[in-house]
């Protein structure tokens, strides 16, 4: 019979029954120390603590925190932790179409299908900065203008609309009354009341909002806090931008001089989707 590690084994133990078979002892063959302390230093299943670099292979991070997503180069598609709001779309772009002679009507100088709604309900943000240049006016009112914006599904049945609201009251009456309440429902970027002077034809100058939050209401009230849309996901999303003025006249991405347009430029935007914020 051949000698092999367990049968040397059993004879070294002079035949004491035991319930370890030949093929157990067989796996204790190359071991180099004290299994158990070999088992101790491996980090335990339940509430694992990990020092220097992990690498893990793709899809393989599943569970509560992260559903399916793989973090690196893929789709993350995970909880964030409640103190950090990532927007789930960035969309920026500019635009370099002009508009002259806007007067007291706002008057629609953007409409640009950006893209679609990532998620449903989500909560948008706009960042834009304006190029406007003010028409000569030998009156006080020279520089005023009126600025809105807003997003509206395919059929316009859905609109986010972007700022604060004007209630046309007191203090808060619009500069322009012409369809400020039906165009904006009262909600502006900017709705300014003259001061600018200055050699027309190079008065230009960027008007910058950041972050500005936005309400799928209508119902005439200030925003507090931000607001859910009631877009659906992969609905496609138009941005749209109105300016006017009741004093005389605005244009935008253009400069222009006694008719003449003396210079050019481009306005600038960046919308982004979150699934949550505040």
């Amino acid at each position: 019979m051949a000698t092999t590690k367990a049968t040397t084994l059993a004879h070294t133990l002079g035949g004491i029954s035991s319930d370890i078979s030949t093929a157990e002892i067989n796996r204790l063959d190359g071991v180099t120390g004290d299994i158990q302390t070999q088992i101790d230093t491996l980090a335990p299943k339940a509430s694992p603590t990990f020092t220097g670099t992990i690498t893990a292979p793709n899809d393989s991070i599943s569970g509560d925190a992260v559903s399916g997503g793989t973090i690196g180069a893929g789709t993350f598609n995970g909880t964030i932790g409640t103190n950090y709001q990532v927007p789930r779309k960035i969309y920026p772009f500019y635009h370099r179409q002009y508009a002259e002679g806007l007067g007291a009507d706002l008057t629609e100088v953007l409409s640009y299908q950006f893209g679609s709604a990532v998620g449903t309900n989500s909560f948008y943000t706009l960042s834009c900065s304006l190029w406007i240049n003010n028409e000569d006016q030998s009156n006080s009112e020279r520089g005023d203008f009126t600025a809105c914006a807003y997003l509206q599904n395919g059929d316009a049945s859905k609109k986010y609309r972007f700022g604060f609201y004007k209630n046309n009251a007191g203090n808060d009456n619009f500069r322009l009354t012409n369809n400020m309440a039906t165009v904006a429902a009262g909600f502006v970027l900017s709705d300014t009341d003259g001061g600018i002077y200055g050699e027309n034809a190079w008065n230009g100058s960027y008007w910058a909002y950041s972050d500005v939050i936005g309400t799928a209401s209508a119902t005439n009230s200030e925003l507090t806090g931000p607001s859910a849309s009631t877009f659906s996901s992969s609905e496609a999303l138009t941005l749209k931008v109105f300016l006017g003025s009741a004093g005389g006249g605005v244009n935008y991405n253009v400069s222009q001089d006694s008719g003449n347009r003396t210079s050019r430029n481009f306005s600038f935007y960046c919308i982004k989707e979150y699934s949550s914020l505040g």
